[in-house]
């Protein structure tokens, strides 16, 4: 899916028949990826860290499975609009800004 290495990845999936197809249709190589990524790099961090977020291309199949499910469900007529604070709960989880930076994986006390 565009990574610079193979990390075994499991997905619990509910619902959401069109995922396989989606994986397949969105992938970026044919091959999985044989390097290694393990231990530090000569900064002293983790080459792993770049593992913990998912690629862009697999990031695209999920939301495209997603698309796909919900497009799939039938539309009620007369139902409920949804609540305005999960709205805007929504829209502000909407991302047009990335960082050029790896956050930490772990929690700092």
């Amino acid at each position: 899916m565009g990574a610079k290495s193979h990390k075994p990845t499991h997905l619990l999936l509910l619902s959401l028949p069109q995922l396989l197809s989606c994986l397949h249709a969105n992938r970026v190589r044919c091959d999985i990826p044989t390097p290694a990524t393990i231990g530090k790099d000569q900064s002293g961090n983790w080459n792993t860290a770049v593992l913990k977020e998912y690629p862009p291309a697999m990031c695209k199949a999920v939301a495209h499975a997603l698309f796909q499910a919900i497009c799939d469900r039938p539309v009620i007529d007369g139902a409920p609009e949804p609540p305005a604070d999960f709205l805007d709960t929504c829209k502000r989880m909407h991302v047009t800004a990335y960082g050029e930076s790896i956050g930490a994986d772990y929690v700092q006390r």
